[in-house]
């Protein structure tokens, strides 16, 4: 969707994406929705705005790599002459997992698309807005702050009877992850003369970071088959709280022949909150 004016435009639009693994019960879903704004208020100030929402769920992800809650593991290792088919549904009537290799490590397929859980959720959003003022027809000073925020909720769940762990674990995470750009930049472009041109930038930015993450995990369900954080014998909670801000001047000359030969130069030094005040600026 878009429209807008002489002065002013817009553009909306939204998606949906639904996806399902060759797995069983694996599956995938995304909604987008963007936003564009731009508006020239006068001949000299202008506005641009952009704004993009993420909404992601996920339910069994496949695991990869070792052997352990991988369900590719077991068509992969077993004998040509046995039908993996065989193994199905993974788990006796009792709940426990049926074995198929001398490794308790080599997880059943089966049982792990049929029995272990995996959740995970994401809110995402970018957003960015800038202001421009045109002082003189060469010269332009502009002001922007961009945010970038998502918050992370996943979860996974090895069940009771799990040959590796047979009383289960259990393993979360919540995180909230930001970072926030201010930045000023003055742009001015001119001709020397008819053959040489010269354009010099300079700006400043500001950038915060922050990550603010929550781990829970433990084994051991108290209650078999009763998969709550709160249900485990052995529990640990690990808070983890990351602030880094990097404050920067930058600035760049660029001069041209008749449009056809080109020398730059570009300088930049950053200023981190991580390290040394005596040794924090780096050129």
């Amino acid at each position: 969707m878009s429209g807008g004016s002489e002065n002013t435009t817009y553009r909306f639009s939204a998606s949906d994406l639904n996806s399902k693994g060759i797995l069983p019960r694996t599956t995938y879903n995304r909604k987008t929705f963007n936003l564009a704004v731009t508006s020239h208020l006068t001949d000299k100030l202008s506005v641009d705005a952009l704004a993009q929402y993420n909404l992601e769920v996920a339910h069994q992800r496949t695991g990869a790599g070792d052997a352990l809650g991988n369900p590719n593991w077991t068509p992969l290792e077993i004998a040509n002459t046995a039908d993996v088919r065989w193994l199905k549904p993974g788990y006796d009537s009792t709940g426990k997992e049926i074995s198929w290799n001398d490794a308790p490590i080599a997880s059943n397929g089966y049982f792990v698309q049929n029995k272990f859980q995996e959740n995970d959720t994401k809110n995402h959003f970018l957003g960015q807005a800038s202001i421009a003022y045109k002082l003189l027809p060469n010269l332009v000073f502009k002001g922007t702050v961009s945010r970038d925020f998502y918050n992370y909720n996943y979860s996974n769940v090895m069940p009771t009877g799990t040959l590796y762990v047979l009383t289960g674990q259990y393993e979360a995470v919540k995180s909230d992850v930001s970072e926030t750009n201010s930045q000023f930049t003055t742009t001015y472009n001119t001709h020397i003369n008819d053959n040489f041109g010269i354009s010099i930038m300079g700006g400043l930015n500001s950038r915060k970071f922050r990550n603010e993450q929550l781990t829970l995990s433990g084994s051991n369900f108290t209650i078999p088959y009763f998969y709550s954080y709160s249900n485990l014998a052995t529990s640990t909670t690990t808070p983890y709280t990351s602030h880094l801000t990097t404050n920067s001047a930058f600035g760049s000359v660029d001069l041209d022949y008749k449009s056809l030969f080109f020398l730059s130069f570009t300088g930049r030094k950053d200023w981190f909150s991580t390290l040394s005040p005596k040794h924090y600026g780096v050129f």
